[in-house]
């Protein structure tokens, strides 16, 4: 029996009574027109249930031959068919023309700021300091066994200083470059206050030794940034599988997408030298840069103009997959 009662055939035609003739039963009849009604359903997926239904009727009387006896490249559905199917793609590429406009106006005209996320900065004193000394006279100072290292801690800016018996230091999460630089400067400064002369038996002449510090001893030296963290938004979605067949084929960047292990594409720029990694959404995160400059010279003047070109693709897939969650 056909379950689907938009698919029924008009009983007048003889269908679901043995034909006296051929010796059909009911039972063989109705399954052959289900097997029809299959073949023109993979044949025309696209095709409306009325349309197959009025064919298969106009075969069953007929007027047409039935699927299984078409030549393989001979239209089975009337001609308007196709015509609605040709409007319909006509009148899908207009409106995407009209959408792809609209979509374009949309996008923001200038980049947006970059914002840092931390600063990882290093200096160093000169000299080997006692670690475990320092923290006993520093009242917010931890001192690390493992590493011989003494970490300090600012909690209104959400700084750590670490510092290491080599004399090296090192300061991490700081928003800027210039509140990292303030800052371990601040704390280097701490550090050599805690430090007593009689650690250092070769003082130079003309050292008063009456005096509880030895500023000389250690200096603010070699500072450097040698890693920025970024985020950066370009205020559109971008297609990702196009934006990595774009920058793949450049020989000035290594790009890595394996959505698979990760959600992002990742860009390697060789100059300046830094690592981006590119979402679906638009979201940016950027590592490995050594100054403000180079990141917004990486997204303001290399990503942002070339990313808009796969804004529209990722625009229209995102409404065709909500039309088909509808």
């Amino acid at each position: 029996m056909i379950d689907n009662p938009e698919f029924a055939v008009d009983p007048g035609l003889g269908m679901g009574m043995a034909d006296p003739v051929s010796g059909t039963s009911d039972h063989e009849a109705e399954a052959l027109i289900e097997h029809q009604m299959n073949l023109l359903r993979q044949q025309y997926p696209r095709a409306t249930p009325e349309e197959l239904n009025n064919f298969l009727m106009q075969a069953l009387a007929g007027d047409a031959p039935l699927p299984s006896q078409r030549p393989g490249n001979q239209s089975a559905l009337p001609p308007s068919h196709h015509a609605n199917e040709q409007q319909d793609d006509n009148k899908r590429r207009m409106e995407a023309a009209d959408l792809d406009e609209a979509f374009l106006a949309t996008l923001p005209a200038e980049p947006q700021e970059v914002v840092l996320s931390n600063v990882l900065c290093t200096c160093a004193l000169g000299i080997k300091i006692d670690t475990r000394e320092i923290c006993r006279k520093l009242w917010n100072a931890e001192y690390s066994a493992r590493q011989n290292s003494l970490t300090l801690k600012n909690r209104s800016l959400r700084l750590t200083i670490v510092a290491y018996s080599s004399g090296k230091m090192t300061c991490m999460g700081a928003r800027t470059e210039e509140v990292a630089r303030e800052q371990l400067r601040k704390y280097a400064r701490l550090v050599q206050k805690s430090l007593r002369y009689t650690d250092y038996p070769n003082l130079p002449k003309g050292v008063d030794l009456s005096k509880k510090y030895v500023y000389h001893a250690a200096r603010f030296l070699s500072y450097r940034v040698c890693n920025i963290k970024a985020e950066w938004a370009t205020g559109y979605p971008v297609d990702l599988r196009k934006a990595h067949d774009y920058f793949k084929a450049s020989p000035d960047y290594e790009v890595f997408y394996d959505p698979d292990q990760f959600p992002a594409v990742k860009i390697a720029m060789r100059e300046p030298k830094l690592t981006m990694q590119l979402f679906a959404t638009g979201k940016v995160g950027i590592t490995g840069a050594t100054s403000k400059q180079d990141v917004e010279f990486a997204c303001g003047e290399i990503l942002f103009p070339e990313l808009k070109r796969f804004a529209q693709a990722a625009h229209m897939d995102a409404n065709k997959r909500r039309k088909t969650r509808k």
